[in-house]
């Protein structure tokens, strides 16, 4: 038989099995929690002269007391937390582009001379020709604003044909109720340079409904649709924007709440070994009284309970999602000096600046920094010319790293 050999180095609470008895230690010293077997009893008296064959002999005293069983085995796992973890904090706020932009398909006509500020004395202009749409927002020569908006910009650009001395006007109406109108006022020509009109940021509600339409001092002038456009941009803001999605956030540093105890008891240990039988027949001889039974051993200690079940797994369901937002960016410069016109091209200065969010302007040029992340932008110029002498202003170009992306004339 091998010597008991503990491990070393033991903590408070270890256990250690050797020769089938279960030893703890408490500190300071092991301790085994269960008694040792009984002896076996005595041999009864003999002597006397040999008899006749005795009956079989009385049972055997009862062994000893069983060692304690094993540990159980560890308890299953205890069921997935139905607790969501606490929220995480707060998204980096982000927004996302709405716009629309469409080109009339038909040359309509004003039908009736001037203008009194009524609907009525307008006609509307088409849109029906799509360059994108996000939402979509027109329908019916329509702008209906979407969901999720606050704030919108309608713009247009409109051209009339052997309109200019009719004094052909462009107008945005919201409903039936005039917000906005631009003329052109040029003269001495069959057909005007064009007038751009835009309501600027302004506010607005889901539902609110705007058009574009046209007026003139006679009938029968025409929209050049090869020139013309209308427009809306805005930005979604709040719990309706359906942004791309964010990259997954960090694991929270607070953890989850404890699972619940498990409720599926470990197994029962092992039962303790059977108490030897007793080998040794009395010699035979007359048979004696019987003596009387022996007590019957002590029940074996029930085995020590299993440990706790693991950890429950990590909550599945998500916190609530952080508010989005969305941040107005522009900028709005104007020459301080006026600028003559030559045979070519010449850059409009950018020196008086009205108010810039983000540095766009750079010189004489806007620059979208390197590190942002617009991906959609409005370019807008309104310049007024003075003829003088034999030269006049022709055309307007806007362009983007030398090429030119608008122009008109």
């Amino acid at each position: 038989m091998s010597n008991i050999d503990f491990p070393n180095s033991p903590n408070n609470g270890d256990t250690y099995t050797f020769d089938s008895k279960l030893w703890t230690y408490d500190g300071e010293k092991w301790e085994t929690s269960g008694g040792s077997k009984g002896q076996k009893g005595e041999v009864g008296p003999g002597g006397g002269e040999k008899g006749a064959v005795g009956s079989q002999g009385a049972t055997g005293p009862t062994g000893g007391k069983g060692e304690k069983g094993e540990v159980g085995l560890q308890g299953s796992t205890g069921p997935a937390s139905s607790v969501a973890g606490p929220s995480g904090p707060q998204g980096v706020a982000g927004g996302t582009f709405v716009g629309a932009r469409y080109t009339p398909s038909a040359n309509v006509a004003t039908t009736t001379a001037g203008f009194d500020g009524t609907i009525s004395s307008t006609v509307a202009v088409p849109i029906d020709v799509q360059v994108y749409d996000t939402n979509s927002i027109v329908s019916a020569n329509t702008i209906t604003i979407p969901n999720g908006v606050t704030y919108a910009e309608i713009f247009a650009h409109t051209r009339l044909e052997n309109g200019s001395e009719n004094s052909p006007r462009t107008h945005i109406f919201k409903g039936t109720t005039l917000i906005k109108t631009e003329w052109d006022s040029s003269t001495g020509a069959s057909e005007t340079r064009g007038t751009d009109i835009t309501t600027g940021i302004i506010p607005v509600s889901a539902g609110d409904t705007f058009t574009v339409r046209i007026s003139s001092a006679s009938t029968g002038i025409r929209l050049d649709t090869s020139n013309s456009y209308v427009g809306l941009h805005a930005t979604v803001t709040g719990t309706t924007a359906q942004g791309d999605k964010g990259q997954k956030g960090d694991d929270s540093s607070v953890p989850g709440p404890t699972g619940a105890d498990s409720t599926v008891a470990g197994p029962t240990g092992a039962k303790g070994e059977k108490g030897e039988a007793s080998t040794v027949v009395g010699p035979a001889g007359p048979q004696g009284t019987a003596g009387a039974t022996g007590p019957a051993g002590d029940k074996g200690d029930t085995g020590a309970t299993g440990p706790q079940g693991a950890k429950g797994e990590a909550s599945t369901v998500a916190g609530p999602q952080g508010p989005a937002g969305g941040t107005f960016v522009g900028a709005s410069a104007s020459p301080s000096a006026q600028l003559d016109t030559t045979a070519t091209y010449q850059t409009v200065a950018l020196d008086t600046v009205a108010y810039d969010t983000s540095s766009f302007v750079s010189g004489n040029a806007f620059v979208i920094p390197a590190s942002s992340s617009i991906s959609y932008i409005e370019i807008n110029a309104d310049l007024e010319s003075i003829q003088r002498a034999s030269y006049y202003p022709t055309g307007i170009r806007i362009q983007n790293k030398g090429s030119t992306i608008v122009e008109d004339s």
